[in-house]
């Protein structure tokens, strides 16, 4: 049996341009969706209005943590403890902390627009203001722009400069602290951006990653294991490290480090394997 498309599907020979001006699908409607620039400061002024009426737990201290909990030893810094026989991270103040974060705290992320000029009605780039969100992706690791290094473009961060203005960065990182406070999250969880996380208005964490030898005989989705016996590798990771003095190294809102990411441990015996796959001059 032919079960006919919805009434609203393009007809072949339209589909094309099929993104908006603000980066969504052209071609479907629905709740929520952006139609203009007026209707974006619209939804900004009835979100001001929710997030004035919902400050967020009122049970917390400046941190985040159990205000009228536990009192512990105030270190300065977050930390780690045993209590009642439980683990528990501690806040500055000394008191129990249960970290509810969100990662990507950011003004968004680029979408590729190499071959994809026909992709875009309206589309921002070609407009006087919005140079700033044109970019270059780089580490494609597969699909269609493997080895290449494509133009890019943000969407979300054109959309953040026609709803906020000229000084749009500042206000983001201000809505997104009271935004995160009325959601009940009190942490900002990795790869996020700096300008955000060093108003030091919410706990953060921060992503480490750095260069240094690898382990030649090792394979992995993102690039191979780095060689952790190589002195080039503690060399790298404190020339990393130093780039953090005047900014979250000694900072009373940073949790802590995640040194690299999604690592290729592989299972039992792949390190092992490649270790002995490796040269013999592999540390």
């Amino acid at each position: 049996s032919y079960t006919p498309p919805p009434a609203d599907t393009p007809k072949p020979g339209e589909f094309f341009p099929f993104i908006d001006t603000f980066g969504q699908y052209l071609h479907k409607d629905w709740p929520g969706k952006t139609h203009s620039v007026e209707e974006t400061k619209q939804n900004l002024a009835e979100e001001q209005k929710d997030l004035a009426a919902h400050p967020g737990p009122d049970d917390w201290d400046q941190y985040g943590g159990w205000k009228e909990g536990p009192a512990l030893e105030a270190t300065g810094f977050f930390r780690t403890a045993k209590h009642d026989g439980k683990w528990w991270l501690v806040d500055p103040e000394g008191k129990l902390f249960f970290s509810h974060g969100m990662d990507c705290v950011r003004t968004g992320d680029s979408t590729p627009v190499d071959d994809r000029q026909n992709w875009f009605q309206d589309f921002p780039g070609d407009q006087p203001g919005f140079a700033e969100f044109h970019g270059k992706q780089g580490n494609v690791v597969r699909d269609y722009y493997q080895g290449k290094q494509p133009k890019t473009f943000s969407f979300s961060g054109a959309n953040l400069k026609r709803k906020l203005g000229d000084d749009w960065k500042q206000r983001y990182a201000e809505l997104a602290h009271q935004r995160l406070r009325s959601w009940g999250l009190n942490t900002i969880a990795n790869w996020s951006d700096e300008n955000v996380y060093l108003q030091h208005k919410t706990p953060y964490v921060v992503s480490v990653h750095f260069g240094g030898k690898v382990l030649e005989g090792s394979t992995g989705y993102w690039g191979q294991f780095r060689d952790v016996f190589n002195p080039d590798f503690e060399r790298q990771l404190r020339s990393r490290l130093q780039q953090e003095v005047g900014k979250s190294a000694g900072d009373p809102w940073c949790i802590g480090y995640f040194v690299d990411n999604e690592l290729s441990w592989g299972n039992e015996t792949s390190l092992a394997l490649a270790a002995l796959g490796s040269p013999p001059e592999q540390a």
